[in-house]
């Protein structure tokens, strides 16, 4: 049995744990304390870099492994949309890649809040373009 790539289906996978991601940013926020403001943070760079990641496969575009957000956004320009609209935030977040470790700065409550409205933008904005892509409206269809 020959096995299919079935981009539309991988890249909603990618978007599924960025949602989840989403959520754990929000949670670790509500939560209000020192540690959880850089966990926070964490999930939000995730987020965004999950829907980047979506973004590229539902186009069939290799990218190697890394966390750098605005790496990522500037291979996502070459499919089209201008992802200008998103660039200065991907730039932003990357520097929270290694929030999820314990000699990481110190991140307070408000920047843990700006990380997640520039993660939750960058989400949206490529969510949107998968939502609307003829390969997720071919498998509505069907």
């Amino acid at each position: 049995m020959i096995a299919v790539f079935d981009p539309a289906s991988l890249a909603a996978k990618w978007f599924s744990r960025g949602q989840s991601d989403l959520r754990g940013a929000r949670y670790y926020l509500s939560l209000a304390a020192p540690d959880d403001f850089e966990n926070s943070c964490s999930h939000s760079q995730q987020a965004a870099e999950k829907a980047l990641k979506g973004f590229l496969v539902l186009h069939s575009v290799f990218f190697q492994k890394t966390h750098d957000l605005d790496e990522l956004c500037k291979l996502c320009e070459g499919c089209g949309p201008s992802f200008a609209a998103i660039r200065s935030e991907c730039k932003a977040l990357t520097t929270y890649k290694g929030a999820r470790y314990p000699d990481y700065p110190d991140v307070n409550e408000s920047e843990a809040e700006a990380a997640l409205q520039k993660a939750e933008k960058i989400f949206v904005f490529c969510h949107n373009l998968f939502l609307s892509s003829p390969a997720v409206k071919a498998a509505e269809r069907k």
